[in-house]
């Protein structure tokens, strides 16, 4: 919104029929969040307790904005009672377009990724961080939606500042075991003791709430159940192709390669990726990716079209790959092909057309 060009670039795109300014509205919903709350408690949360101790140093940054936010919406309906600022806090989130890969994963959609794979996998024995006790409480995003509807169809009986969650927390080990229920993993888990398991609880009160009138209605096991459904649709197709070398591979090396095939794009860590980005950059182009082989390509969901070199120097006749080229063709790649295979130390050379996908490949 601070960016004029942007603004205006959004509105050209999507062509709003009303656009209604921010400024001087008098009713407004602000979404909280339970890191607020300070850190260790065993209690469960009220609303009353936000700036009484320490916040949990993780997220602190993300704390103090949320906080801040809620107290500005807080002094604003002090200084002028004509302006109805209100906050919702809720607690812990999953649910459908969740983050499930990489450093970002929240808890419960990393734990569907997990046990998933392990299905596929045929993995038996999957390790849970900590001693796997401490607990936490998780509502279905689609719950947060209806409340934030309630509250706006009464928004003058909603309270200044309200909690919105199920009231019930779970262990970490239950939640693991109420997602292999339903992703079918019949296996065991061990515990990682040498890993961190965070705070002991983080359950908030939902007394206003209940009193306010309304109440989640998705159970745990339907809404991982929904979870599942959106991920087996939009990442299970995407089963491991490692091959008979899988074997070998450490449960952390999986985890790794799984996650590079499930991003839709093949990157070997952060330092090959900002190659990447600087390679493209370099040439012109919107995105790059490196590719150490044939079958990298493949993983990546390329037509390979050959161009062989020349068995006596090494070298590719131009000409052979203009008559290659055609309309479909977006991209060179030189690969080794026969030296992986086992086959010659040949290098062998081709050209790659694309499927379906959003970049220009550079490499």
């Amino acid at each position: 919104m601070l960016n004029r060009d942007a603004v205006a670039a959004y509105l050209e795109k999507n062509r709003p029929d009303m656009v209604i300014h921010a400024a001087g509205v008098k009713r407004f919903i602000n979404l909280g969040s339970s890191c607020m709350y300070p850190r260790n408690h065993d209690t469960p949360l009220t609303e009353d307790m936000i700036l009484t101790g320490e916040l949990e140093p993780t997220n602190e940054g993300y704390a103090l904005a949320k906080v801040t936010c809620a107290r500005m919406c807080s002094y604003i309906m002090r200084e002028n009672p004509a302006y109805q600022y209100k906050t919702l806090i809720p607690c812990n989130l999953y649910g459908r377009w969740d983050k499930f890969l990489g450093d970002k994963a929240h808890m419960i959609p990393a734990v569907i990724h997990k046990l998933y794979r392990a299905v596929e996998d045929g993995q038996d024995v999957i390790e849970i961080w900590g001693d796997g006790s401490a607990r936490r409480e998780f509502m279905y995003a689609g719950d947060l939606a209806d409340c934030i509807w309630h509250a706006v169809e009464r928004f003058d009986e909603l309270p200044p500042l309200m909690n919105v969650g199920t009231g019930t927390d779970y262990s970490v080990d239950e939640y693991y075991r109420a997602v292999a229920q339903v992703v079918g993993y019949k296996g065991t888990f061990t515990h990682d003791l040498t890993k961190p398991a965070g705070m002991k609880r983080k359950l908030t009160d939902v007394t206003r709430m209940l009193e306010f009138g309304w109440r989640p209605q998705t159970t745990l096991l339907d809404g991982i159940r929904q979870t599942v459904e959106f991920y087996r649709e939009h990442y299970g197709k995407q089963s491991s192709k490692i091959g008979i070398g899988w074997a070998f591979i450490s449960d952390t090396g999986k985890r790794l390669v799984n996650e590079m095939l499930d991003a839709n794009r093949l990157s070997q860590g952060k330092f090959v990726y900002r190659f990447e980005k600087e390679f493209a950059r370099l040439h012109g182009q919107k995105y790059g990716i490196a590719l150490n082989s044939g079958t990298s390509a493949l993983h990546a969901g390329l037509e390979p079209v050959f161009v062989d070199v020349d068995a006596r120097t090494y070298n590719i006749d131009p000409a052979q790959i203009e008559a290659k080229i055609d309309s479909d063709t977006v991209a060179q790649c030189p690969f080794t092909c026969c030296a992986s295979a086992g086959l010659s130390p040949l290098m062998t050379a081709s050209l790659w057309k694309f499927h379906v996908r959003q970049f220009v490949l550079c490499a």
